[in-house]
């Protein structure tokens, strides 16, 4: 991931220009057995933070839930085929996207 965003694994970076994100959800297996979710977040987190990149943790409900746009802070109104819908801006928007 870090080559993704244009650092090199063991290179520190001076003014990064990629934020990570990791979400804050907590979730498990269908068969009950362990997720590798918290042992990846902690070495990335690791990792990352001490190559200078900065990573922050996010609620996942939100992204979804709040209008994209710009100055527009107004929580999506659910449709039907999984769009959703801003009253403020009286545009659509497709989750899947």
């Amino acid at each position: 991931m870090l080559r993704l965003a244009g650092g090199i694994e063991s290179t520190k970076v001076v003014n990064p220009n990629v934020i990570f994100c990791i979400g804050l959800g907590s979730f498990n297996t269908r068969t009950g057995l362990a997720t590798k979710h918290g042992e990846f977040e902690r070495r990335f987190v690791g990792k990352a933070g001490s190559l200078g990149h900065p990573v922050i943790g996010c609620n996942e409900y939100y992204p979804s839930a709040k209008c994209p746009r710009l100055n527009c802070d107004t929580f999506l109104q659910p449709t039907e085929n999984r769009s959703r819908y801003c009253p403020v801006c009286k545009m659509y928007f497709d989750r899947g996207r």
